[in-house]
């Protein structure tokens, strides 16, 4: 596996094809994890885990400003009568109209090639922001249903009761209970393409072989990660819900951006990896720069015993992807 894949599978620059290809080989090879994290400790300093500053919203006119003051403040040279050089007649008119001047297409083109790469940064910005924003709606959507379900049944839903117990059952399970409507974008903005959305219902995915619903399974929540719950001390699985005796509703997740695989380190890829949103408790939706809670020590990917898995114990946090099982 080369330096330049594995650069872009940082970067989230590969096709989903050669991302895959890459996390694969990634999983079977603890050497190229490593080689991994060397160069994503090597990208740190290029904001790795920063969001974006925005350009300041005057930059581009301040700029053409100052080449403006800058042509007019050079010397003029002296005057020299020389022949008029050749006219070019407005077709149909009866007016002449001088050629350009080469200086004439040199300072334009110099002043187009300065507003486009102002623009073109301040453009690409506005898409990621415009992406982010529309991925926290789709996640407040998501908490409205829960909060219906949470209503009718008077808990939250429990994937670990489903027949196929898996963190994507999820959707199905509001949609039968008639709280998610059909037209719901469950898919991130940001994510990446061939995700789309698997309608069906849980008595549907029941009855799929088990190779089916392995096919399945990913597609029931794309690009999100729903919480795993948490085993008791007895090792008894418990809902997410039964962690509010521990963890302050507004610090506890319920729903996040999906993140890479493998998750052993790195934000999620929806958003060019700067950062992921995430749904709290309180119906708080914040994007976080970091993928660990504000004490800084739980991953919400990984449990403590750094497995894809039921949180161990009330305090631990673990948000699986939709294929994901407590």
């Amino acid at each position: 596996m080369s330096e330049p894949d594995l650069v872009g599978y940082l970067c989230n620059c590969l096709d989903p094809a050669e991302q895959r290809r890459v996390a694969m080989a990634l999983q079977q090879d603890l050497d190229l994890q490593r080689r991994l994290e060397n160069l994503r400790q090597s990208l740190l300093p290029l904001s790795w885990d920063k969001a974006p500053v925005p350009p300041p919203a005057d930059l581009a006119m301040r700029a053409l400003a100052h080449v403006a003051a800058h042509l007019c403040e050079q010397p003029r040279p002296p005057v020299v009568t020389l022949p008029r050089a050749p006219t070019m007649t407005a077709r149909g008119g009866g007016f002449d109209r001088p050629w350009w001047r080469r200086i004439d297409v040199a300072v334009a083109a110099s002043v187009l090639l300065t507003c486009l790469g102002l623009l073109l940064p301040a453009a690409l910005y506005l898409r990621k922001q415009g992406q982010q924003v529309e991925c926290q709606n789709n996640l407040r959507t998501m908490w409205q249903a829960l909060q219906a379900y949470e209503v009718q049944h008077r808990q939250m839903p429990d994937i670990s009761a489903a027949p196929r117990p898996v963190a994507g059952m999820i959707v199905p399970i509001l949609r039968d209970a008639g709280v998610l409507a059909e037209h719901t974008a469950e898919t991130c903005p940001g994510a990446a393409a061939g995700l789309a959305c698997a309608r069906s219902t849980v008595a549907e995915l029941t009855q799929l072989s088990p190779l089916e619903f392995e096919e399945t399974a990913p597609r029931l929540l794309p690009g999100y990660a729903y919480s795993l719950g948490f085993r008791d001390e007895a090792g008894r699985l418990r809902r997410p819900d039964a962690m509010l005796d521990r963890i302050p509703s507004q610090q506890l997740p319920i729903l996040a951006d999906a993140p890479d695989t493998p998750v052993a380190f790195g934000n999620s890829p929806n958003h060019t990896c700067s950062g992921q949103n995430v749904l709290f408790f309180d119906g708080a939706v914040r994007f976080q720069a970091t993928r660990t809670l504000a004490s800084g020590r739980d991953d919400i990917y990984l449990n403590h015993a750094n497995r894809v898995a039921a949180g161990v114990g009330a305090a631990d946090v673990v948000l699986g992807v939709s294929s994901a099982t407590p």
